[in-house]
């Protein structure tokens, strides 16, 4: 069984100029370390679903010492009744059912009301500010309660065609090398 702490970079870890901020690594490493954490992207970074650009996200956090890393799958659409439900929380539900996590947060600087509606344990950041030692304290993962999703329906989306052309391009270039 896993700790995981999913991760969203901008305002988390970085400023409005796109920089990670020390003091907010810092505290992440700190949080990683305190709970034996994994840390699972959940930053539209990835949200294009490419490997390369996954690849990227994963070097800039090994170059930070950072090296326990995953990623959701944003390529979901779904539902909670008549309420459609945003692709980043559908990858968080679908990680905690198909994977053995124990405890998680999340990180997000914005505030979602779907983290309240399916009762995820979700701590807000300060916009553009990052993590700061204060938020240590406040900071607690909670243990995976899976019947809060039980009522949540979800299936991968049909990628648009743009997608669909972009992915199969990387295909082809990655057998030419």
């Amino acid at each position: 069984m896993e700790n995981i702490i999913f991760l969203d970079i901008d305002g988390v870890l970085n400023d409005n100029n796109c920089l990670f901020l020390k003091e907010s690594v810092e505290t992440l490493k700190l949080l990683i370390k305190r709970y034996n954490a994994k840390v699972v992207i959940i930053s539209s970074w990835q949200m294009n679903g490419t490997e390369a650009r996954r690849k990227r996200i994963k070097k800039q956090f090994e170059e930070l010492c950072i090296y326990n890393i995953d990623f959701i799958d944003p390529n979901l659409e779904g539902n909670l009744g008549d309420i459609k439900l945003p692709p980043r929380l559908l990858g968080i539900v679908d990680y905690l059912k198909n994977n053995k996590v124990e405890n998680y947060v999340i990180l997000d600087d914005d505030y979602h009301n779907d983290y309240k509606l399916t009762c995820l344990n979700y701590y807000k950041t300060k916009s553009f500010k990052g993590l700061d030692y204060k938020d240590l304290s406040k900071i607690i993962l909670k243990p995976t309660n899976l019947n809060n999703f039980q009522h949540i329906k979800y299936q991968y989306r049909q990628l648009g065609n743009y997608e669909v052309l972009t992915n199969n391009l990387i295909r082809v270039l990655k057998r030419k090398r």
